[in-house]
């Protein structure tokens, strides 16, 4: 079973996510949430179900900013786009696994094939 835990962002805000292990042989499933959305949400509860049928290991976040997120708790109207691609970032460098699948939805979908062009990621998203 997993925890939710706390990344602290180079930013020093605190981003909020949830690991969950599984075959290290496997990618990791990372979910990158849309516009408002975060850990919680319908979607990402079912692909961590998905992850979990294939066996593979499973990460999820809250964007910092996100309403009903646990992450620093700033006034939603005030981030930009880049702070929700930074937030990306970070999670992928610092808590996802080398085998990487990104898995975004709306707005997530956007910022996941932004980090797949990044060069620093080019041999950890597959």
């Amino acid at each position: 079973m997993s925890t939710i835990q706390f990344l602290k962002a180079s930013s020093g805000d605190s981003i909020a996510y949830e690991k969950v292990i599984g075959d290290k042989s496997l990618p990791t499933l990372m979910y990158v949430p849309g516009y408002g959305s975060g850990k919680d949400g319908d979607k990402a509860k079912y692909l961590k179900g998905v992850a979990a049928e294939l066996g593979c290991s499973f990460v999820r976040y809250d964007p910092v900013g996100q309403p009903r997120g646990e992450s620093t708790n700033k006034p939603f109207e005030s981030m930009e786009f880049q702070d929700w691609l930074e937030n990306g970032e970070e999670i992928l460098d610092n808590i996802s696994d080398e085998k990487t699948i990104l898995i975004g939805s709306s707005m997530g979908g956007w910022i996941s094939l932004l980090l797949a062009e990044n060069p620093k990621f080019k041999n950890k998203i597959k």
